[in-house]
């Protein structure tokens, strides 16, 4: 490696026309916003007083370039870029958009900064006329730009980055122009000052390129994976795994801005179990390596290339799925349900149908439509979908545990997620808890609730679900009137925000619907009598609280068969699961944890399930909370023995009057000679002393014979 520091102009880039600057495929596209071009413009200006000093301690940093000497053939060089692609592409922007402003010193940028030698370029196949190679997807942009042939853009080019930036670039150097010369411009970028840092090819880039903490703008999981990916490669070979894999997952099925999401899920399917967020790439890098070892590298490429597709069918366009109109209507009601943590399963799901073609088409369907249950009847039940997001993972372990056992895929499925969550703060509520709710809760404010009323209009309609808004028959605000339609000991509000008094109306005379009389209301809504829910209220001569109640009851109804609870038969043998959120969950009753078994802690969104008994969980739930934050975890500790009155401390830096002390970690002792309710009821005070913002949720089993 060798490192040195250059002047970005004529220390880096110009007078080298015998330089090829290569942005490699593994890169990202130029991603620079307005904002930070502005930014740089901003710092140029800044620089322009000292544009002809000559004092070597006036400059601007301009951050580190590091590269690789990749090709060196005669006088020609060819430098790939590993870290700085985003700055120096803008620096090649600004002297082109120079090069148009300040034309009279066109022949001077192209030939000291833009171009290459052309009698160079003569002799080696290999390099470019323009000095700048970028990506493939920023390319043809970029020699339109350097050609000044802007007329010969598509549409699709009006999105690139590349253009727009440009475009900022010009629009501020055309204000500039009435103000500095073309030198004073030159000089202060002459100004910036960059480390420059050349790998050895012997060196592992990506190493380099994990560890380098660049301006602009911030990597994300994506990004990383790309790199991993596709770096430490010959040019050939890094082509065509981008053009074959990497290029179809990224711009075809996923999309840039949804990489991320994209490999938390892939991750999760692999591990079976739901990985945070800021753990995607390491894990992902874990998992790549582990795979290898009985894969072939484009193996696993292909079955990524898989699930994107699967990503792209429940994400971005149902109608592209290779199978019946069955599939779809599911994956549409699934869709319309609006959420994504499930994908987890559901790609899973559709890997095993349409790669393995393990699982029939009813046993697919019939785990979407369980799906799309459970999220919504969750949601009309007014459970919070934070405690369930990070479930998903292990669900899945769990429904392939026993289908690789022989089990049926969909019954699978459905003991997974109805018989081990009945106990469970992760249950799926039965209809007399959905009845309860459409008959007392105020369902105005649930997410699902447009859906749901969607949803049973076209049972019976085939209403675009765009064109239909939700109205309160009786009015949000209330008026002498309607008050009088209230029973009393009922509240207005309470009332006027339950189902039955929900109904839908076509999106251009929701805004008619004022807080006017029921004749008026029939009036109103007679013009959307083609929505089949509207003609029941057409037929009343009052609305009162008596209606809505019984039309909440049977739109209850309406909803139990279309979003049907699974019959099942629960046998002698059968686990029962439970769950206990140390947050929350009172732990009265120290009978409720005899013979008991824990399963899974899941602490922050991290999931811990090699247990093998309660110290352990208590082990691990210590050393957690220790390592997020010692001192408090240490003065909480101090507090708990003081003020629950313990004859010797349970937590402690001396082990001398413990029973069983265990050392959970370095110098720090816990007392494990004590049941099972206590170790809960400590773990539980502590929590409650640090003030903690996230849960930690514990998933135990009881057989049913004991």
């Amino acid at each position: 490696m060798e490192v040195g520091k250059k002047k970005i102009l004529n220390g880096f880039i110009g007078g080298n026309n015998s330089t090829q600057f290569v942005i490699p495929i593994y890169q990202r596209n130029y991603v620079w916003e307005k904002k930070n071009v502005l930014q740089l413009m901003s710092d140029i200006e800044k620089m322009i007083p000292y544009y002809n000093n000559e004092d070597e301690n006036i400059f601007h940093f301009f951050g580190s370039i590091v590269y690789i000497d990749t090709l060196h053939k005669g006088s020609f060089s060819e430098w790939t870029v590993i870290d700085g692609q985003q700055r120096l592409t803008t620096i090649f922007l600004i002297l082109q958009a120079l090069k148009q402003i300040y034309s009279e010193n066109e022949k001077i940028i192209s030939k000291k900064y833009l171009l290459n030698d052309e009698d160079i370029i003569n002799s080696n196949e290999e390099m470019d006329r323009y000095r700048l190679k970028p990506l493939v997807s920023d390319d043809n942009v970029y020699k339109l730009i350097q050609d000044n042939k802007l007329e010969k853009l598509t549409d699709a080019d009006q999105n690139s980055n590349v253009l727009k930036a440009y475009n900022v670039i010009k629009k501020e150097l055309a204000i500039w122009k009435d103000k500095y010369s073309f030198e004073q411009i030159i000089g202060a970028i002459d100004k910036f000052k960059i480390v420059w840092i050349q790998l050895d090819k012997k060196e592992d880039p990506q190493q380099v390129f994990e560890s380098i903490n660049s301006t602009g703008v911030n990597l994300t999981a994506a990004d990383l994976i790309r790199n991993f990916v596709l770096m430490n490669k010959d040019n050939e070979t890094q082509t065509r795994i981008y053009e074959d894999y990497w290029s179809p997952i990224e711009f075809e099925y996923v999309e840039t801005k949804n990489l991320k999401e994209f490999f938390r899920f892939y991750v999760s399917i692999k591990e079976r179990n739901t990985i945070p967020e800021k753990e995607v790439y390491d894990r992902f890098k874990l998992k790549y390596d582990e795979l290898l070892k009985e894969n072939a590298e484009e193996d696993i490429l292909s079955e990524i290339l898989d699930y994107a597709k699967y990503y792209y069918y429940i994400c971005k366009d149902i109608s592209k799925l290779p199978d019946s109109e069955n599939v779809e209507l599911a994956l549409k009601d699934y869709r319309n349900a609006k959420t994504n943590m499930p994908n987890i399963i559901l790609m899973e799901t559709m890997n095993l149908y349409y790669k393995e073609k393990s699982i029939s088409e009813e046993d697919m369907i019939n785990t979407i439509k369980l799906l799309t249950t459970y999220i919504v009847r969750r949601n009309i039940a007014g459970l919070d979908t934070k405690s369930i997001s990070n479930i998903f993972g292990s669900m899945l372990g769990k429904i392939l545990k026993k289908y690789n056992a022989g089990e049926n895929y969909y019954s699978a499925v459905m003991k997974t997620f109805v018989i081990e969550t009945r106990l469970t703060n992760q249950y799926m509520p039965n209809d007399k808890t959905i009845k309860d709710e459409f008959n007392k809760s105020n369902l105005y404010s649930r997410e699902a609730t447009a859906f749901v009323l969607k949803k049973i209009e076209n049972n019976e309609s085939r209403i675009p679900y765009s064109q239909l808004n939700i109205e309160h028959v009786m009015p949000q605000k209330d008026t002498k009137y309607w008050i009088k339609c209230i029973n009393e000991g009922s509240t207005y509000e309470e009332v006027v925000n339950r189902i039955g008094n929900l109904t839908l109306v076509d999106s251009k005379d929701n805004s008619s619907m004022k807080n006017t009389d029921f004749k008026n209301k029939k009036d109103i809504l007679n013009k959307s009598s083609h929505i089949k829910m509207n003609v029941n209220i057409l037929n009343k001569e009052v609305w009162n609280e008596e209606e809505i109640n019984k039309r909440s009851a049977k739109l209850a109804n309406e909803f139990i068969k279309i979003f049907p609870y699974p019959e099942f038969e629960i046998t002698e043998d059968e686990d029962v699961y439970s769950h206990i959120n140390l947050n929350n969950d009172s732990i009265a009753n120290p009978d409720d944890f005899i013979f008991t078994k824990p399963l899974e802690v899941i602490i922050n969104d991290e999931t811990f399930n090699k247990l093998s008994n309660w110290n352990k969980v208590l082990e691990e739930v210590f050393l957690y909370l220790y390592n997020y934050d010692s001192d408090m975890f240490m003065k909480s500790a101090a507090e708990v023995n003081k003020e629950y009155g313990y004859q010797t401390d349970q937590i402690s830096y001396s082990s001398e009057e413990m029973r069983a002390p265990y050392e959970f970690t370095e110098g720090v002792f816990v007392e494990e000679n004590t049941s099972t309710s206590h170790k809960l009821s400590l773990m539980q005070r502590m929590i409650n002393k640090m003030k903690l913002d996230f849960d930690i949720n514990i998933t135990y089993e009881t057989k049913k014979n004991q």
